[in-house]
Formats: structure tokens, sequence, C-alpha cells
């Protein structure tokens, strides 16, 4: 295998940049710039990996290579091949951009901070909304009026500093040299780059390290593993996707909410074979990828502590009271047990379609656990040009979720895959080159498979915990009696030659609910989905009386379980009663809310702008308030206050240090008004809003902090500016904020006085 090393993309912004990511906002931005869901922005790998190749294509046609060595189809690949030789490209993300995510996120479990960093406000501080419209003859068009989102060009922490934006690569090595002339060559990327939107000064840095370096992994082994022993071993692994997935399924555009069990045996694999020695034919390889001793499962979304499942079909929640039920608990002599119950005001039950649960037994009440949670998709536009130009989207798993399932091995081989876990660099789907699919673990649990211990006669509930695909003499079946028939007997709940009666005995219970689904591969090296198969969807439920005393061992059922297929949750049925009782006790956090200490200086700056915004619209609004009462509005003509309006225009301070200045020059201007009526009013917003009392030629006052805050009001210490300025104060020192708050005198008193003019023209 070639050697791979590491490198990384510096892209510094000379102009604002909108990388537009396909998305509109009726009546407010028409083209909206990417950003992930802390509102931070970021330039997608594909935009920056397809300008990329712009650049090598100009390169290369104006003869800077020779054609042996042309790197275009070398570094940048070619569409449909199998393997991927050339560069990796990850998202550009602005400096520092891991420390500020985490940050942030610590800042939202704090419930009195949340609010304050919503991803739209985050967004704002790196952000402007740009208008523009067509013309025609010195005319604007109609309808041409368009809205467009445009990243700053300066940082929100420094003014005086250029937004830089770094994307990490691996290379082939020995072409760094073509990296940085074709790195160099970017001089513009985005939409509008021709108008003036994004330039760039584009640098290619290489790093002294090999591609293979892998971050911490929290490795837990709960038992003692003898490796003398054949002991049957359940690693549980936590994938993290910092990126968005696309796991091909029914079809190119769309993808599975989960990580295939295929797909993790696939990337293990080719890391195996990656190891100079090994070959296919080792038994260390039959017996981990192709002989079925190995398991590996799909990895389903989870909160990073459980195992989460497909809804079991058994399993429904009423529509209004939330309550969780057991729909098969049902029968006409028996009637439904819960006085809840009402169809008539809408309170039924519902299917949990498209749900991944948690359901386990409570070590403290003896009720059950049960998590519920949903993969987070979304909508991918892209644009491809060329002579083969096409605009076309695709629906990917969201970046930031965490993944987990299981692999089943044999004690003898657990160092040999958690070797191969730990060194593995797992790329997943499609894109993988460039924006999808990279994963990274988080954390592995090693345990010994429990046996699942039942007694004949019990009522045993076995839904199917992925899709499960079963065959018979004549091929796949989707018959419920055949495929009830073949997991009884394979989990041994059913005697071998069971009676063509699948009701054992008498009971109230239906014996299945099931639901068949078509299952899909895609060949990416074809670019075609390949032949389905008929098989069972994932959580389809079949309900036995065990024919016999029992421990089973094995939890999948059906064919091709190395890949995933027909793994089983069983679960006792004297614990599902009709309604179940739930208490997630164990589940419910005690963390305390995190200080503001714990976080660095970038997410502080992103706060304390944020705060600032939110305070400056709450003064603005208590003033408004306050103006509009009849006693307070402003009698002089809407003439006159536009001419104060310049006054304080002409006034306005552009540092803090001169805000207090800049007020007394505002004063002395009021002061020379001739007319009474006109410089009284002035003066009396003046004194009721920012400062002492005005006009006086003798004393021409000063700014109150007190005033613009409205703190000498009695219900100060209960309203939210209050909190906001504890808020600031203990991100910076009070003297700070008092300056910082002082400046907005100016643009306050001009949205007081365009609103009272305003008024004053539609009254």
């Amino acid at each position: 295998m070639q050697n791979k090393k590491q490198g990384e993309i510096h892209i510094t912004l000379y102009s604002d940049l909108c990388s537009g990511n396909g998305y509109s906002y009726y009546g407010t931005v028409d083209s909206e710039a990417e950003h992930d869901d802390l509102g931070i922005p970021f330039i997608p790998a594909r935009r920056l990996k397809g300008c990329l190749r712009e650049c090598a294509k100009l390169l290369s046609d104006s003869g800077l290579w020779e054609e042996s060595t042309d790197p275009l189809n070398y570094l940048f690949g070619v569409s449909g091949d199998d393997s991927t030789k050339g560069i990796k490209i990850e998202n550009a993300y602005i400096s520092g951009y891991e420390q500020i995510k985490v940050g942030l996120k610590l800042l939202q479990e704090n419930k009195e901070i949340k609010k304050y960093i919503s991803p739209y406000e985050v967004l704002d501080l790196f952000s402007d909304v740009k208008a523009q419209t067509r013309m025609e003859n010195g005319v604007a068009d109609d309808n041409s009026l368009r809205f467009t989102r445009t990243i700053h060009q300066f940082s929100p922490f420094d003014k005086e500093n250029r937004l830089e934006f770094i994307a990490k690569v691996e290379y082939p090595d020995g072409q760094e040299y073509k990296l940085k002339q074709i790195c160099k060559s970017l001089r513009h990327i985005g939409m509008n780059r021709n108008r003036g939107l994004g330039c760039v000064k584009c640098e290619f840095k290489a790093e002294d390290k090999a591609a293979d370096t892998k971050d911490y992994i929290k490795i837990v082994e709960n038992v003692e593993i003898n490796k003398d022993l054949n002991q049957k071993l359940n690693i549980t692994v936590f994938f993290e996707n910092p990126g968005p997935l696309i796991i091909s399924g029914d079809d190119k555009n769309t993808t599975l909410k989960y990580i295939s069990g295929k797909s993790v045996l696939g990337a293990l694999a080719g890391s195996y074979l990656s190891i100079e020695g090994n070959s296919a034919d080792d038994e260390e390889f039959v017996r981990l990828f192709l002989n079925g001793d190995t398991i590996y499962s799909d990895f389903n979304i989870s909160d990073g502590k459980h195992n989460f499942y497909p809804a079991p079909s058994f399993l429904n929640k009423m529509k209004k009271s939330k309550k969780y039920v057991n729909s098969l608990k049902y029968s006409e002599n028996q009637g439904y047990s819960s006085d809840d119950y009402n169809p008539a005001n809408g309170n039924q039950p519902k299917k949990l379609k498209g749900k991944y649960l948690y359901l386990e037994k409570s070590n403290k009440s003896g009720a059950l656990n049960i998590l519920d949670c949903e993969p987070k998709q979304r909508v991918i536009y892209h644009h491809r040009r060329g002579d083969d130009a096409l605009l076309y989207s695709q629906t990917a798993l969201k970046e930031g979720q965490i993944f987990a399932g299981n692999i089943i091995c044999g004690s003898q081989y657990y160092e040999l895959l958690l070797g191969l876990l730990k060194n593995t660099n797992f790329n997943f789907g499609k894109s993988k080159t460039a924006q999808y699919g990279k994963c990274r673990i988080i954390s592995l649990n090693t345990d010994i498979i429990k046996d699942f211990n039942v007694k004949k006669g019990e009522l045993i509930y076995v839904s199917l915990a992925s899709r499960g695909i079963f065959s018979d003499d004549y091929g796949y079946t989707q018959e419920p009696k055949k495929v009830y028939k073949i997991i009884g007997e394979q989990l041994g709940l059913l005697n071998e030659k069971a009676d063509e009666d699948i009701q054992i005995g008498e009971t109230d219970y239906p014996f299945c609910s099931i639901q068949p689904a078509m299952i899909y591969g895609y060949s990416g090296v074809w670019n075609l989905r390949k032949a389905p198969i008929a098989g069972i969807e994932s959580g389809s439920t079949f309900v036995y009386k065990a024919a016999k005393d029992v421990d089973i061992k094995n939890y999948y059922v059906g064919e091709r379980n190395l890949e995933g297929f027909g793994k089983v949750s069983i679960y006792k049925g004297d614990e599902l009663p009709y309604e179940l009782k739930v208490d997630n006790e164990d589940n419910k956090s005690t963390k305390a809310d995190n200080e503001l200490s714990n976080v660095n200086d970038e997410v502080k700056e992103i706060l304390k702008q944020s705060l600032y915004k939110v305070l400056y619209q709450n003064i603005l609004e208590d003033m408004l308030v306050k103006m509009d009462k009849d006693d307070s509005k402003l009698i002089m003509s809407p003439s006159t206050i536009g001419r104060v309006n310049l006054i304080v225009k002409e006034t306005l301070p552009d540092s803090e240090s001169v805000a207090n200045e800049k007020y007394i020059d505002f004063a002395k201007r009021i002061v020379s008004i001739k007319r009474d009526t006109e410089r009284n009013e002035i003066g009396k917003v003046a004194e009721r809003f920012f400062g002492t009392k005005l006009p006086d030629k003798n004393d021409l006052g000063s700014l109150d902090i007190k005033k613009i805050l409205g703190a000498n009001t009695d219900k100060y210490n209960e309203s939210e500016k209050c909190k906001i300025y504890s808020l600031l104060c203990q991100l910076t020192d009070e003297k700070k904020v008092n300056s910082h708050i002082l400046t907005w005198w100016g643009n306050l008193m001009l949205e007081l006085l365009a609103n009272q003019k305003y008024l004053k023209k539609f009254n």
C-alpha cells in the first residue's frame, strides 16, 4: 500500500465569502451560507476539492507538468474507481474550531446561557445579509431583489485579523510540491466570485507525521479475558461522525439511517490486508471476515452510553398521554386494561415509526427504562460543473452524531481485532475522499455474552433489531408462518417438528407483528443498485410460548449474520403488560451547570458579543415602550426631528474612550437650539434615558450607565437586562462593560427619533 502523509490547507479570506448550502428562507435570505449546527461557518470539502481540481486542470493544460506525471486523476481520483489512491480532504473549519465547538456545547448545557448562544446568534457574529438587485437602464427590475448571507472576511474575535479556514488533507507521499502549486493558484471560491466575493489566499502546509495517527480511544474491559478458552466476547463500539454520512441504500442519493455491519467489516478487512505479510488466505482473516465466526452488527444512533435498536412493533406510544403500551397485549376477551385508552378523544396507540429505542429493566424500581431517539438527516446540495453540469441533492446523516453497535468474536482473536479497531481510519459510504464518511471511535466496551434463560411455557417476545433474511427450500421467504417457525427453531423456542398450527396452545396474543422489506445493495464501482432480496423489516415481533427450558446463546437468526442481518432482541412477556411502567431515573443526568471559567477565550468572546446584542435590543425595547406613552411622545414636527437626527449622527462616538466627550458635544448643540419647545423636549429625552439634566449652559451633563440600563427602576433586579449585565460582568471587567454600553447612546437616540418620526407619519 502506498504511504500516505498528512497536511493542512489554509484558506485566508481577502473579501467576504458565501459558500452556499442551497437553502433559502422566504423573505429573509435567498442564499444561505454553509454552517454547522452551532452556527459556525465552514467550507465543505467537496466544494474545496472541486475548486482545487479546476486549478490542477489549468496548471496541467498549461504544460507545467509532464504528461506522465499529470496529477489531475492521480490526486483527485476518477468517478467509479473502487479504491481511493489520491488525496482525502476534510471540511475547512475556522482556526481553533474543535475547542470552540466543545466550549459552545458546554455552555449550551447551562439553561441560563443557552438561549443567548443559539445557532442563529452565533452565525450572525460571523456574517451579514447583503441585498442586491438587477439593474436595467439605471432602474431596478421588478422582483429581482435577492438577499445573500456572506461570511465576514475579518475574525469576530479580533477585527484586525482576517478569518482563516483550515482543512486537513491526506495525500500520497512525494506530492507536496504539486499540492503547494495547486493551492497557491486557488484565488477565488464560493458564490459570486466574479462579483467581489470569495477572494482568498490558499496555502498548503505539510506535516511531519504519518496519516495513521489515531486519537485516544477510551477502552473498558468489564471482564477478565481468557485467551486460552474460546469465549465469545461482545465488543461494543461507539463511533462519532465528524462529517456527514451517506450509506447507500435504496438509491444513490439517499442514505440508510445506520452504519451497516457490512461497512464496518469491509473497513477492518481492508485494514488487515494493508499490513505487510497478511493475505486473504490467512486463518485469522477467514475467522474474522469470512466464515461467520465473527459477527458485525449494524451501528445505530446512540446517546453515547447505550445501544439503541429499531423500535419493536409491539411497543406503541399513546398520542396524547405519551404513555408506552404493548399493543400486542390485547384480545377480544381481555380488552384494554388501561382506562387511558380513548380513541374518541384522539388518545390511541401510535407506532414509533423511524424511532430507535433503548429498552431495559431498571435496577432500582423494577420498571422499564425506555429512551428513544431518531437519527438526524439533512439535504445537501451539490453543483457539478463542466460538460456534464448538474445541480443535485443528497440526503445525508448529519455530522456530530454517535452510532453504537457490537462485534462478537472469539477471545483468541480479541487482541488482533482490538489492534485493527485502534489503527483503522474509518471512512464509510460515498464520497469518502471529500466531506463525507469520516468516523472515529470514541470508546470500546468489552464483556462476555450472557445467556438468556427461558423456562418452559414462558411467553417470549422476539423482535428483530436489524433486518432479517430468511430462506426455505424455494429461496428467500417473507411468509409470516415460515419466518415464525425458522426463528423459533433457531432460538430453541419451538420443537424441531412443530405443528402446522403455530399457535401453541390457547393464547390471547397474535403470534407475530411483521413488516416485509426489500433489501438492496449498492455498487459504487458500477454506480448501480444491486439485485433486491426479500426480507423482514427491523422491529418485526414474534411471540412464542417456550416449548422447553432453553438457554439462548445466539442472538442472530436467518441468513448473512456475518454482516449484521437477523439480530434479535428478546423480552419476557410477563415484564410487558399492556401499559408499561416506565422509570428513567437510572438515566437522568445529575451534572451541574457548567461555569464560564471552563471555556476558552474564543467562546467567551462569542458569548460576550451575543450578550451585548441581546442587551442592546432589550434596552431599546424598554425605551420604545416608555416613549410610546402619550405623555412621552415628541410634539416637535417630523422636519425638526430630522434636524436633531442629523446632530446625533455628527456626534456619534467611534470608540469607547470618547463616548462621554461626544455626548457633551451633542449637549452643546442641543443647548444652542433657539426654540424652547424643541430644546426642552430633546433635553428631557436625554435626561430620562442617557444622562444628567439638559440643557444648561453651565452644566452640559454626562452619561449615566444606570439610566441607559434602566437600573433606576424598581423592577430592574428581576429583569432580563439585569441577568445579561451580570453575565457580562462575569466574562469581563465591569468598567469595560460600562464603557462599551455607554457608546450605544447615539444609536439608541437615533432609534428613538426614527420611531417617533414614523409614528407621526402613520398617525
